[in-house]
């Protein structure tokens, strides 16, 4: 009798234990910028009101915004809606993403250290750090402002085929060849 009570009791301290280890786990990647990237960012994070914490959090969001924005950053496994009519390579907008998320991780970095680090290191940097986290969001917002943009507007036309390049060059050659202009040298 006593070995079953022991086995039931180690199975439910398992079973305790592997549920809180995937509940931390989730958490943690929750707290993440990125997905891919792992982040020093104290688990508190989540939900503390202290300063550091609220960077970290607006940081999240302006990550969530790029990633949303650029579609080169969802890669091969992560549902994303395709851009209709547009080519899926990467564009310059997808660069200042990527570079943007880059800057996003390197703040957050330098955030969890300095809030290691402590009171007067804390007090110096932070001021600075809170300009840094401005600027990813400031750039977050445009960019993702540009993509709708592009987004709203009509997909690429078709090249023409190249008699019809061909005639509209002609044409503007004759053009000018027509007009009088003020001493310009004769077009061959």
């Amino acid at each position: 009798m006593l070995e079953v009570l022991a086995g039931v009791l180690a199975a439910s301290a398992v079973a305790v234990s592997l549920t809180v280890g995937v509940a931390l786990r989730g958490l943690r990647r929750a707290n993440r910028l990125v997905p891919d990237h792992r982040t020093d960012a104290p688990l508190a994070w989540r939900w503390s009101p202290r300063r550091p914490a609220l960077l970290h959090r607006r940081l999240q969001r302006a990550c969530a915004l790029l990633q949303s924005a650029a579609t080169s950053l969802m890669g091969p496994g992560r549902p994303g809606r395709r851009r209709r009519g547009r080519d899926p390579s990467p564009s310059v907008l997808d660069a200042a993403a990527e570079e943007l998320l880059q800057r996003a991780l390197q703040t957050d970095a330098r955030l969890a250290e300095m809030d290691r680090r402590g009171g007067a290191w804390r007090r110096v940097h932070l001021p600075a750090l809170a300009s840094e986290v401005r600027a990813v969001e400031a750039g977050a917002r445009r960019l993702a402002r540009l993509r709708a943009e592009l987004d709203r507007s009509p997909p690429p036309t078709p090249a023409a085929p190249a008699e019809e390049l061909l005639d509209a060059y002609e044409a503007a050659l004759a053009d000018l060849r027509a007009r009088p202009g003020p001493a310009s040298p004769p077009l061959r």
